[in-house]
């Protein structure tokens, strides 16, 4: 087991278990920060909000990422409008 630490300003982190990490060490889960709960990656134990990495004014907000593949795809849930929707996000 590995500290990954949580990011700065927030409270607290959470990474579930068995599928929340790939063959290249990337780490997916959540965190609670002060705006509330976001969805997070680290790669390299540098933790990135995954919000900050969809394009600006999309109708999303990325709560929690609960698997990556070794493709770096990214499962999890968020929503949009207020409704719960899965995800799948893709590195380019």
């Amino acid at each position: 087991m590995t500290d990954l630490g949580v990011p700065t300003g927030d409270s607290g982190s959470v990474a579930p278990c068995c599928s929340s990490i790939n063959n290249s060490g990337d780490v997916v889960g959540f965190s609670f920060g002060p705006l509330g709960v976001r969805a997070i990656v680290w790669v390299n134990k540098v933790p990135t909000d995954l919000n900050t990495l969809i394009p600006a004014g999309s109708p999303w907000y990325l709560v929690a990422a609960t698997s990556v593949n070794d493709a770096g795809e990214i499962v999890g849930w968020g929503t949009i409008d207020g409704e719960v929707h899965a995800f799948l996000a893709a590195p380019r």
